[in-house]
């Protein structure tokens, strides 16, 4: 989702709540990079994403870290309308740290 976010401008074009939600998700993101700073697909990801990014380059060097919850986001379709989804996460399943799951609820 990440690289998503930051990589495809047709899809941040799309969203409604940009820089809260990327704000958000670059957080979310640094607290799972900080617990494995030295793995090397985190390592790759976050080099390509600064060198291809200027907004999660910047939204990266405020050092800002937020646990996953509930949040919101709003994407507009291809008819323009907008979808909004209540994103609910958790940063363990089954006691397992490294098991973490998200899901997007569409709100009515």
């Amino acid at each position: 989702m990440i690289q998503l976010l930051f990589l495809e401008k047709n899809f941040r074009d799309r969203l409604q709540n940009l820089e809260e939600f990327s704000a958000y998700s670059v957080a979310v993101w640094r607290s799972i990079y900080d617990r494995f700073p030295e793995d090397e697909i985190l390592n790759d990801l976050l080099a390509k994403l600064k060198e291809q990014s200027q907004v999660f380059k910047s939204l990266w060097e405020k050092h800002h870290i937020e646990q996953k919850k509930v949040s919101f986001i709003s994407i507009g379709d291809d008819q323009g309308q907008i979808k909004q989804y209540r994103i609910h996460s958790s940063l363990r399943v089954d006691e397992d740290e490294d098991l973490n799951w998200c899901m997007y609820i569409p709100l009515s």
